[in-house]
Parts: C-alpha cells; sequence; structure tokens
C-alpha cells in the first residue's frame, strides 16, 4: 500500500516547534504506542518509515516523515485523540493553533487550512461558488452561521450517462462518479486493508462473506473491522486518509450468506440461491445519511456485452474504477461473469451497469478454472441477493 505524502497542506513549523515536537513523541508515547497510533490512526507502519534504526533515531526518522510528508497537524489530532492530558502536547498544539488557546491568527489559519482540503466541492462549481460555500464552511465552524441542513446524496438523481450506443455524457458520468464513490468503502481487518464494501443502508455496508468470516462466528471479532469511507487519491500519489467507521459492537452483522463449496472448484455445478457470499455489516455510525447508499431493491440485470463499471479498492489502494462488460449468467442465476479488472481487495465491490449506476452485482473472486486464458471477474448477482433478503423478511429500503 502507498506510503506517501497525505497532503500538500499543513502548518509551517519553526526549528523550535519541530524541537518541541519531537519532545512531544519522545516523552508522550512510547514505541509500541507509537506504533499503534500510526497505524490505526494514520493508516502508516512505522518500521517502514524508520527503516530499521533503533534508540532515539526513531523518533527523529518520524519527524522527518511528519514534516516532509505534511502531516504534522494529523499526527497531532491523532495523539491528543489518544493522549488529551499530556501537559506538552497540550502546549505544542496549542503553539501551532490547532486547539484553543492559540493566538486567533494562526487557529483561524488552520481552520481555513483544513476546510479547504476536506471541504467536499461538486466538480461543476465556478471558482467564486467554491469560494461562497467555503466561506458559509468556514463561518460554520466559528459558529457566525447556523449548520448546513445534511443532503442525502440518494435523494440526487444521477442522470442518464449513455445517450446513444457507442457514447456517453462526460458531465453526468462525472456527477455519478462523484456520488458513487462516496458510497463505497475499504473494508480494513485487524487493521489492514482486506476488502471492498459498498451503503447498502444509512448504517448498513455490504462486503463478501468470506473476508469478514469471524465475526460471524465470534461478535467479539467486530472490533477488528474497519471501514474506511472517502479512501481517494488526486491521481498524484497523494491519497487521503479517508474517514474511519466501525461496526456497531453489540449487533454487528445484520444478515449473511456463505460461499459455495462450487466457488473454488472446476466444473461443480451451480451454488445454491442461499450460498451468495455475503454479510451486510451494521455499522456504529449512519454514514449514509450524508454518503447516500446503492438501494438493492432497485437492483437491475444486464444483458450480454453490456458495459458495467466495478469500482473498488484494488490491493487496499485508494478508489479505483475498471471498465468491462457483463459476460452471462450461470444457470440458476447466482453467479455472473464479467471482464472488468480486478484485484485483491476488490472482492466486494459493486459492479454497476454503466447505462444509470445501477446495481447489477458484488464482484467476489476470478473464475477458479486456471486452464484459461483469460479468467473473467465473477459476481453475486444483486437480484440474488434481493430475493434472498426478502425471503428472509429483510427490507432495507
Amino acid at each position: 500500500m502507498n506510503e506517501g505524502p497525505f497532503s500538500e497542506r499543513d502548518v509551517s513549523l519553526t526549528p523550535e516547534q519541530e524541537e518541541a515536537l519531537f519532545e512531544v513523541i519522545s516523552l508522550a508515547f512510547t514505541i509500541s504506542e507509537l506504533k499503534t497510533l500510526l497505524r490505526f490512526r494514520l493508516g502508516v507502519d512505522l518500521d517502514k518509515i524508520v527503516a530499521g534504526v533503533g534508540g532515539d533515531a526513531i523518533r527523529f526518522e518520524l519527524l522527518k516523515y511528519l514534516v516532509r510528508y505534511n502531516r504534522v497537524a494529523e499526527f497531532t489530532n491523532a495523539a491528543l485523540q489518544k493522549n488529551p492530558k499530556n501537559t506538552e502536547l497540550n502546549k505544542f498544539a496549542q503553539d501551532i493553533g490547532l486547539i484553543a488557546g492559540a493566538p486567533r491568527k494562526e487557529r483561524l489559519t488552520h481552520i481555513l487550512q483544513q476546510f479547504v482540503h476536506e471541504f467536499d466541492m461538486p466538480p461543476d462549481l465556478t471558482e467564486k461558488q467554491q469560494f461562497e460555500r467555503m466561506l458559509e464552511a468556514f463561518a460554520r465552524e466559528l459558529d457566525l452561521a447556523p449548520a448546513a441542513p445534511q443532503v442525502n446524496q440518494e435523494a440526487i438523481a444521477i442522470g442518464r450517462i449513455i445517450e446513444q450506443p457507442g457514447f456517453f455524457n462526460p458531465v453526468a458520468f462525472a456527477t455519478a462518479m462523484s456520488l458513487v464513490r462516496l458510497r463505497l468503502c475499504r473494508v480494513d481487518y485487524e487493521g489492514s486493508a482486506y476488502d471492498t464494501g459498498f451503503l447498502v443502508g444509512p448504517r448498513q455496508v455490504m462486503t463478501v462473506f468470506h473476508g469478514v468470516e469471524p465475526v460471524t462466528k465470534d461478535k467479539g471479532a467486530a472490533q477488528n473491522v474497519q471501514c474506511r469511507f472517502e479512501y481517494v487519491s488526486d491521481g498524484h500519489d497523494v491519497p487521503q486518509t479517508g474517514k474511519l467507521i466501525g461496526l456497531n459492537l453489540a449487533d454487528p452483522i445484520l444478515t449473511y450468506s456463505p460461499f459455495s463449496p462450487a466457488d473454488g472448484a472446476r466444473d461443480s455445478g451451480s451454488p445454491k440461491s442461499d450460498e451468495l457470499d455475503f454479510a451486510i455489516l451494521n455499522l456504529e455510525e449512519a454514514v449514509g445519511e450524508q454518503n447516500g447508499w446503492f438501494k438493492l431493491s432497485e437492483a437491475v440485470t444486464a444483458e450480454d456485452q453490456e458495459p458495467l463499471i466495478m469500482i473498488s479498492h484494488p490491493l487496499g489502494e485508494p478508489v479505483k474504477a475498471s471498465m468491462g462488460e457483463m459476460l452471462g449468467y450461470n444457470r440458476n442465476q447466482t453467479r455472473l461473469q464479467h471482464s472488468c479488472q480486478s484485484a485483491p481487495g476488490s472482492a466486494g465491490a459493486p459492479c454497476l451497469r454503466t447505462t444509470d449506476m445501477k446495481l447489477v452485482g458484488m464482484h467476489h473472486a476470478k473464475d477458479p478454472d486456471w486452464r484459461k486464458s483469460f479468467r473473467a471477474g465473477v459476481a453475486i448477482p444483486s437480484i440474488a441477493i434481493r430475493d434472498l433478503l426478502r425471503a428472509r423478511g429483510i427490507e432495507l429500503d
């Protein structure tokens, strides 16, 4: 996974502030605590940063990494959440303008930088409109304006993308992709990237059963699962860390369906209608109320050779899209094949009909037949999942 820079915007440190940050790193945390903090809060591996050095050199290499890749503010905020009563840490955070008590100019500058970096602007806004939106958000942060109403992305209609054979509307496509990516997440298990998932309700994420099977057997394993939303890159190898949402530990799984013995064998028949390799997870936050979700009640089929697009986190990387086409269903429509490119980590990705971004299926594996020169992707049809949920009396919409 990419261990590269986080952001081009961050606080600038004086030599004295760099020394203060080194003292914070040295006194506020043990090496073990730093490893945990960096892995779960910043998504990086301390051992890779320090390249085998020991002692104080570990902390010095970490300091250089945070400054070089503009992650000082992010690290400090994460450190404050972990160790909020540490005097030196609070003093440093105040000095660079991250918490109340800092000089007004520095604090306002930090807030403004945060909104410039994090505020999600639709791609078709003019510069003036973007600036106005940013000022509104800035005013709300300072309690100078009322909070903005929550917008349900699901209520924003996706326009007709393919208007005639061989052509698509680029504006409608860009708008659709900006909405669809908000519904996607990377499913992390024990702090590492594992599979892809996507929202199918305000608090519900669907992913492959084989990726979260431990949770179906032991509810305590749910504490090891987190969903990372809005994990994207700007196209220049600068990934955003995204937003981590944990599972509802009291009720982590709404329902699930196991994989089939036929999935891993050649010429072994069709999986049964209740062997669909999916799990629907219950999140601790209703992130879908803001990001929107795919409605399984609107699941669709696709014709042979119809264009499809798959959105996933291949190899745990920021969101990627791959385009292909529908290759056909099996005999009882419990599996479909497609030609979209996939990689480890793509399992659980939504396969969408390119004409309207409706959900056709959920990618779960490649064709198990190694004898073939081209191994197609295999997905679980969304209509099969919808029908099984209805048979169980579950209606998410």
